[in-house]
């Protein structure tokens, strides 16, 4: 686009490593002003997610920490993570965050701390997104100060800061670059900027499937324009090396994203429901135009545009149309932003009482994986991409201007104010940057490191919490085994993740039942369970002594309120292999037992071992944590794990409320009951809707017909939620 840019008359900037040097430290300085103290603690401080539930921040830097030890022992095994153990492909319920792997390796291999690594990746992919914008400016003709500014926006933008955090979101460095290199592979014909398009590309585009979309949508309509404005100038075209590389970087991304289009075809990663992406979408205007929030706010306005930045959009485009700037180049921005806005604004649009399909709906039908984004929203990144670059260009129009031209002092200082005036607008100055203390090397708890010296064998952490199920501290819990897993590396049966393998429930299911032999066998049977990590601390007191001596269980050492235990005795794994496979054709359940149904006059007992429900108090809306006693006293196993509703036993827990209005729900129990014996289930009952005083009735019920007389609890009193 340089090109384009000197046939209208603007000169010839060549970029300089020096001035891109300066850019760099312009950008580094101010992300480090921005995000203070981060840059100061990033040993073992790491940025707080809002809300606080830090599962996802476990789970970004588990994933990348995973990257490096798959990739530099058993790179065939990438996808075959250690959590949810013996389940495969386990990766591919998130994210693989590949493209990360540049910021984040050298740190991690140097240090071994993978949050100082995910930190340091952080606030670099921040500062580069910032200088590749400055750096793609430059190529586009613009001046230094034009560029910076692009830059600033491009990198600082509420957007990004607001949510720095998800590294998956933020990370967009890569485009800018590859746009240089495809203008360049397009001009020149070059199989080296072929090649530097197809890293660039490639690397963008597997930072994460968010990105990858937006990366391809904004590269296929840059592309289709650039071609256009070629052919209609006269210039020669350069097709083999662009289209080289774009094949190879999509090449890539196609087999990257073989493991995920297995785990669709399987149900596992669904397709996202048009109410819930409404949900997430962007209004028309507000969205963009709401500032930045503080305190308890601080999440709003994370899409806010600017008011400098649009106006100066705007005057881009009249600059454009009169040929003070490059034409092409903006009108590839502007209509890249504008694909950005409208994907934005989700899967249908509202004309009065009218909904109008948009180019998101037609998206999710046409485009492999579209349909299973659930954010709308988060389109804005790509809209910045365009916006910057827009603000960009107004802002070199603006400073070649006849008054300014020949006054550079006078045009540093217009440029310097925008950056400061934006900033300002962008409620910089306001901004805190939240951090949280994590477990890094040299403080790893001493269980963890004993378990670094062991014999590696599958392991499970206690308390097990079940996606889905369970409230937000179980799943903390659980991301973090997950994150401490990365100091040794054993294959664990916990884990946290998007979208959790059909296995997980099941065996966290037997899991909640220990101790005891029964459910610790079956656990030895499906995963060949080899140790066992108990953190009392985090058990209630009732459960605590069950855990003083439990059975087939051999204690290795008790290190505060952790104990970590071996199992004993050879058990053969001889259900490891059909525990991950679909059973909904079979005719039997995992156990082998025969599905039937069960005679009506099958005796039960269901009890509640805790808690006391005259003094607990239940929040409506959140799930109440109890043990039941349940026990089979007829003749016949209860077939469980079977995936045929109509024959599975289960417990029944019906809410009603003073009205008469019912709230019904079922809880699976964890494995098969044989006839005459009894489990403790630890279950989360989902609380009632709404707050009030409730009658709670449990049951087991196969399928439509209920056992036995339901267990009631009287009086049951629902409160609001705690207040913030």
């Amino acid at each position: 686009m340089a090109s384009d840019s000197n046939r209208q008359g603007a000169p010839e900037r060549p970029i300089f490593c020096g001035e891109v040097l300066l850019a760099l430290a312009f950008f580094a300085a101010t992300a480090l002003w921005l995000f203070h103290p981060a840059a100061t603690s990033m040993w073992d401080h790491v940025f707080a997610t809002p809300g606080g539930l830090q599962a996802d921040g476990y789970l970004i830097t588990w994933v990348m920490a995973w990257d490096c030890h798959a990739l530099w022992n058993a790179p065939w095994q990438l996808f075959n993570a250690n959590s949810f153990f013996p389940a495969r492909n386990t990766l591919a319920g998130s994210e693989h965050m590949l493209g990360h792997l540049p910021l984040f390796a050298p740190p991690y291999a140097v240090t071994g701390n993978p949050s100082l690594a995910i930190q340091f990746t952080r606030l670099a992919t921040v500062t580069l997104c910032a200088v590749s914008m400055f750096v793609l400016l430059r190529h586009w003709g613009a001046g230094v100060a034009a560029a910076l500014f692009a830059g600033f926006v491009y990198g600082f933008c509420p957007a990004r800061y607001g949510t720095v955090h998800a590294l998956q979101l933020i990370a967009m460095p890569y485009l800018p670059l590859a746009i240089v290199y495809l203008d360049r592979a397009l001009d020149r014909g070059r199989f080296l900027d072929g090649l530097l398009l197809a890293l660039f590309f490639g690397l963008q585009m597997l930072c994460s499937f968010y990105l990858a979309y937006m990366t391809a949508i904004s590269v296929g309509v840059y592309s289709a324009l650039a071609l256009l404005f070629r052919w209609r100038s006269g210039r020669p075209l350069h097709i083999a090396a662009p289209f080289a590389g774009g094949a190879a970087a999509l090449l890539a991304m196609a087999l990257s994203a073989l493991p995920y289009t297995d785990l669709a075809a399987k149900g596992a990663i669904p397709e996202q429901a048009d109410a819930l992406l409404a949900t997430f979408s962007a209004s028309p205007w507000s969205t963009y135009a709401t500032r930045p929030g503080t305190g308890r706010f601080a999440r709003l306005g994370q899409a806010y545009v600017g008011i400098l930045p649009a106006a100066l959009c705007l005057y881009a485009l009249w600059s454009a149309k009169r040929g003070q700037v490059s034409r092409c180049a903006v009108v590839a921005c502007a209509a890249v932003a504008a694909t950005m806005y409208v994907l934005s604004l989700g899967p249908y649009g509202s004309i009065g009482e009218w909904r109008v399909p948009l180019p998101y709906k037609w998206a999710s039908t046409l485009i492999p994986g579209f349909s299973s984004m659930r954010v709308p929203l988060r389109f804005t990144f790509g809209l910045m991409f365009g916006v910057a670059a827009l603000a960009g260009f107004g802002m070199q129009a603006l400073l070649s201007s006849t008054a300014l031209r020949r006054r550079p002092v006078v045009a540093t200082a217009v440029a310097t104010a925008a950056v400061m005036t934006t900033g300002f607008d962008y409620r910089h100055l306001d901004y805190r940057a939240q951090l949280r203390p994590v477990v890094v090397p040299g403080a790893i708890p001493p269980a963890y490191r004993v378990l670094g010296d062991l014999e590696p064998g599958p392991l499970l952490e206690v308390p097990v919490a079940i996606q889905g199920e369970d409230g937000f501290g179980g799943l903390d819990r659980e991301a973090r085994y997950q994150y401490l897993s990365s100091f040794h590396w054993f294959p664990i049966l916990n884990g946290y993740t998007g979208y959790a393998p059909a296995s997980a429930p099941i065996i966290k299911r037997i899991a909640k039942s220990l101790p005891g032999q029964r459910p610790l066998t079956l656990l030895r049977r499906m995963t060949g369970l080899r140790y066992v990590l108990v953190h009392l601390d985090q058990i209630d007191r009732e459960l605590r002594s069950r855990w003083r001596r439990p059975q087939g269980l051999s204690l290795i050492g008790q290190y505060g309120s952790d104990r970590l235990f071996e199992v004993t005795g050879s058990q053969q794994s001889d259900l490891l292999a059909s525990v991950v496979r679909s059973r909904s054709e079979s005719d039997r359940t995992l156990l082998g037992h025969r599905l039937q149904p069960l005679p009506l006059g099958s005796a039960v007992r269901i009890s509640v071992i805790r808690p006391d429900f005259g003094a607990a108090r239940v929040v409506a809306g959140l799930p109440l944590s109890a043990t039941l006693a349940i026990e089979n006293r007829s003749e016949l196993p209860w077939p469980v794990l079977t995936e045929l509703d109509r024959l599975r036993v289960e417990v029944e827990y019906v809410w009603i409320g003073g009205d008469g209005m019912e709230d019904p729900g079922r809880l699976p129990l964890p494995y098969d009951l044989e006839p005459g014996e009894s489990l403790s289930m630890v279950a989360a009952i989902p609380g009632p809707a709404r707050p009030g005083v409730y009658r709670l009735t449990l049951a087991i019920v196969q399928g439509d017909r209920r056992f036995g007389s339901p267990l009631v609890v009287d009086r049951v009193e629902a409160g609001e939620w705690p207040a913030s």
